[in-house]
């Protein structure tokens, strides 16, 4: 399909920038096409055509997340019952409701399975704060203490076929939640759609500690996997548990030995293209300019205006998993030539009577 084609399914106002098409190798294609068909089979492609015919908003608590549709004994799907007229709001939230969207609220909602949502992104090297403490700094008012971090990355259009004609698609269906979301009278939204209208973007984000739940014992099987170019001294340590974590930070590392005991870490789930689990020290080696899968859960919220802070929908995208398609192209380093050092720093050495100033080895 044309860029020009391309360009007319996609969002009044946006158009698919032009890109070289990239040739893959035989057997990374057969992985790229055996990983859409794949996602086009989960229902929470964004990619697909058929995507808001799988998912629908849900109220819980005071927010919505987005939740499959439930499949009728006769095969067809459940139609969202409309609650805007009884749309919830956050504590800090707007009183008005969504103007369209269709919400449904039910009792069992804690016992049904919230929806994945998956899309095909490359991942951004600009807005990039993966790491193992989200470059803690002590509390501020936004997070009141390292347990409370939370990283995120963005990723946008990926410069791969078929993904990359995908993504109109994925802008339409993402446009499309949101505004199903939108609150009446509100136009600011946060949080999830984000970038330019020439180069847009998704935005996800992990809370990297969790509280331990009393009598439990970490399970390391679920957070330890050796990573290719992992030393085994770093296995060794066993990195993934909370006495061991990697933070860098001076503030982050004076306030870890206070969670050992109420917290577990919760590893950022990105796995290179062999399936290990990604090191921490590798987050932006690994995955800045990779082309990814993400899988992740949609939550929204109604902000009401608060001094100068003016009413908002805020979304947050947190992360299930992030799958590495195609890693980042090498960088290509060229050696710098051999320098002569000179016996004597050449801004206080006594030149020769040629005006050279001797150098080692000369």
């Amino acid at each position: 399909m044309s860029d020009a084609t391309l360009s007319d399914l996609a969002a009044p106002g946006w158009v698919l920038p032009p890109t070289p098409v990239v040739q893959l190798p035989k057997v990374l294609e057969t992985r790229v096409n055996r990983i859409r068909k794949r996602l086009m089979a989960s229902g929470g492609y964004l990619g697909d055509p058929n995507f808001r015919r799988n998912v629908h908003w849900v109220k819980l608590g005071n927010a919505h997340m987005v939740m499959p549709r439930v499949e009728t004994d006769g095969g067809g799907l459940v139609p969202a019952r409309d609650a805007a007229a009884s749309a919830p709001v956050a504590e800090d939230g707007n009183d008005a409701p969504s103007t369209s969207a269709e919400f449904t609220e039910t009792e069992d909602v804690m016992e049904r399975e919230v929806a994945i949502l998956s899309a095909v992104v490359e991942i951004s090297g600009d807005d990039f704060y993966l790491s193992s403490d989200g470059n803690f700094q002590g509390p501020n008012r936004f997070t009141a203490g390292l347990a409370q971090v939370k990283v995120s990355c963005c990723g946008g259009i990926p410069e791969l076929e078929p993904f990359r004609s995908d993504f109109v698609e994925v802008k339409r269906n993402v446009d499309w939640m949101l505004s199903e979301a939108a609150t009446r009278g509100v136009h600011l939204k946060k949080g999830f759609s984000v970038g330019t209208v020439d180069a847009p973007k998704l935005k996800v984000r992990h809370a990297l500690f969790e509280p331990r739940e009393s009598g439990t014992v970490e399970e390391v099987g679920s957070q330890g996997s050796e990573t290719e170019g992992t030393s085994a001294a770093v296995v060794e340590t066993k990195w993934w548990e909370i006495e061991n974590w990697p933070v860098q930070t001076h503030a982050a590392l004076e306030a870890l030995p206070g969670l050992c005991a109420t917290h577990k870490v919760v590893a950022v789930p990105a796995y290179d293209m062999h399936g290990h689990l990604i090191h921490p020290s590798f987050y932006r080696s690994r995955l800045v300019g990779a082309v990814v899968e993400l899988g992740f859960e949609l939550t929204h919220w109604s902000m009401k205006a608060k001094g100068e802070e003016e009413a908002c929908d805020t979304f947050a995208a947190d992360l299930v998993t992030l799958r590495v398609i195609v890693p980042p192209k090498p960088v290509r380093v060229t050696p710098r030539k051999r320098r002569v050092v000179h016996k004597l720093d050449p801004l206080e050495a006594p030149t020769t009577r040629s005006g050279k100033r001797r150098a080692v080895g000369g």
